[in-house]
């Protein structure tokens, strides 16, 4: 029974021992699990959406008098459908001249068709819907393309447009 105790004592005396090293060995591991990780996530990122293919898409509103925007939808061949439903504050900043980042995605190069819903009231409250269509040719370098709301006050409406950026 004495060497049993022995050995025990002896036994938990290492094992105390060998905790500092093993509590390293973990934080180490941790560590590196923690960088493995954020290398992945970049490295998936670069092969999910190459440099060459990214577009955002931007949205503004000037003037702000015939139309009020409630929702805007941004489509074409190759691309995500991007929605975005505006707030009453979002639309007060758009009224302030904010331009608001709609969403991202990704285009491969050439000639696309770029379809856009931009749904909202006008100064009646009736709802209107400004649908368009434009072309805009994508080439190797990311492509920023404004969706744009302005007032014409000759015919007493809205237009919307797209610009490149």
């Amino acid at each position: 029974m004495k060497y049993i105790i022995i050995a025990f004592t002896f036994f938990t005396f290492i094992a105390q021992a060998q905790q500092p090293v093993l509590n390293k060995d973990i934080a180490a591991a941790k560590k590196a699990v923690i960088e493995l990780n954020q290398e992945l996530s970049q490295l998936e990122q670069e092969l999910l959406s190459p440099k060459g293919t990214g577009v955002a898409f931007y949205f503004s509103l000037r003037g702000g008098q015939y139309f009020v925007p409630l929702a805007v939808e941004i489509s074409a061949q190759g691309l995500t459908s991007i929605h975005h439903v505006y707030t009453e504050k979002e639309v007060d900043a758009l009224r302030m001249g904010a331009v608001h980042p709609v969403g991202q995605s990704n285009l491969g190069a050439g000639k696309h068709k770029i379809n856009i819903k931009v749904r909202g009231v006008n100064q009646q409250g009736d709802p209107v819907t400004l649908n368009f269509e434009d072309e805009v040719e994508k080439s190797s370098e990311p492509l920023k393309l404004e969706v744009s709301v302005r007032d014409d006050k000759n015919a007493r409406k809205a237009n919307a447009q797209l610009a490149v950026w």
